[in-house]
């Protein structure tokens, strides 16, 4: 199957637009069942053969990690075969019959099953190593007698997954060719077929603008804030590292003048601090410099589930929209995404990737598990007593 990729030249007062055609082969890759028993990939290469002779162009045997296994981080790769076909048509076809099977078997497994998998392929590839010259030919017979044996199974059985089928084709052949949006290529062709070649020196790269926000709230004692009655007394940003601090003088019981915080050589924080009046006030600033900067890469912690939400309500409350000002909204997977700004909540990725203990994945514990330093803490139920009559606001912005 080809894909086709356009060139354009410019003359003058003449353009042309030629269309090579690249050609690249349709695929979906199968998993199996992995054990110390060897000859199942044979025997489903050869069902498969057989069953869609004429339908499946090739089948290649890949090594690749797979990220769903309980022990991934140990680098074990598991063996995939990957059917290529002439066009899109029949990789469907083989998909309609394939997927239910993958599906059914897949359903019958379970992590200990996955686990023992991995555990079994790794002992039987450490003794063929060990095995290896003395003992050949008695290994040999004994790997012929598996295979026959393994020949007496329902090859269907063995099929447990199905993947990279839906990737539509075009975005497959970006992919595997490294052919990327906004870059320069250029055309060659060698023997009738095109050969893509990325021009690196003709793309300057926009530096990003990566703002991280975190708001402080008021709330009752022993409560957790309400974003129907509860205000935002702070919010704190920074932008490419320029710290700002926004302040609700309602709940704020002083102005709070420019400071700087650096917490560990390398962290400097110089802020900038605004003074406004109530928390209307507080938002729009916060918006208004947004749309200023236009950032393109948004940090928060735990921001899809509390500072976002918080936010757009306590826009809301005053009339404002939050998606209206700066794109921000929640979307059917309830994370707030913003066309031109990247949001990432890096409390998913402590949750999904930081391999911290349940109990250490606040905010400041994971700033001193992963940013070395130990930061400033205050009760919560102690928060908004203290930034109205006890200590400075200073003192607490510090926190």
């Amino acid at each position: 199957m080809t894909a086709g990729c356009s060139r354009s030249h410019t003359y003058a007062n003449h353009t042309s637009i030629s269309l090579p055609r690249y050609v690249s082969s349709p695929y979906g890759i199968l998993s199996l069942i992995q054990s110390n028993q060897s000859g199942t990939e044979t025997i489903v290469e050869e069902w498969l053969t057989k069953k869609y002779e004429g339908i499946i162009s090739r089948i290649v045997r890949r090594r690749k990690e797979d990220l769903k296994l309980p022990n991934h981080l140990m680098g074990h790769q598991r063996l995939y075969l990957q059917l290529c076909f002439r066009n899109v048509s029949d990789l469907l076809t083989v998909r309609r019959d394939v997927a239910p099977l993958a599906i059914a078997n897949g359903a019958k497994r379970d992590a200990v099953d996955a686990y023992a998998e991995v555990v079994n392929a790794t002992i039987d590839a450490s003794t063929r190593i060990e095995i290896d010259g003395d003992f050949g030919d008695d290994q040999d017979a004994e790997t012929q007698g598996t295979a026959a044996g393994g020949r007496d199974r329902d090859p269907r059985d063995a099929i447990i997954d199905i993947r990279e089928y839906d990737v539509p084709y075009y975005l497959r052949v970006a992919i595997d060719n490294e052919m990327r949006v906004g870059l320069w290529y250029t055309v060659a062709f060698e023997a009738g077929q095109p050969t893509i070649k990325l021009l690196a020196e003709r793309v300057k790269r926009a530096d990003p603008v990566i703002m991280a926000f975190d708001i402080e709230t008021t709330k009752p004692p022993l409560k957790f804030p309400d974003q129907e009655i509860d205000q935002i007394m702070m919010i704190s940003y920074m932008i490419d590292g320029q710290g700002y601090l926004i302040t609700n003088r309602e709940i704020v019981s002083e102005d709070i003048g420019d400071f700087d915080y650096t917490p560990k050589e390398g962290y400097e924080g110089p802020f900038s601090i605004y003074n406004e009046p109530d928390e209307e006030a507080l938002i729009r600033r916060f918006f208004s410099h947004f749309q200023e900067v236009k950032p393109t890469v948004m940090a928060t912690f735990n921001g899809d589930f509390f500072d976002f939400p918080f936010l757009a309500t306590r826009a809301k409350v005053h009339g404002i929209d939050m998606y209206l000002e700066i794109g921000f909204q929640k979307d059917s997977e309830d994370e707030f995404k913003c066309r031109g700004c990247v949001h990432m909540d890096c409390f998913r990725w402590v949750k999904r990737d930081s391999y911290l203990p349940q109990g250490s994945q606040g905010l400041k514990a994971v700033t001193k598990a992963k940013l070395g330093y130990n930061p400033l803490e205050l009760d919560p139920e102690l928060m908004t007593p203290y930034v109205l009559v006890l200590i400075s606001p200073l003192t607490l912005s510090l926190l």
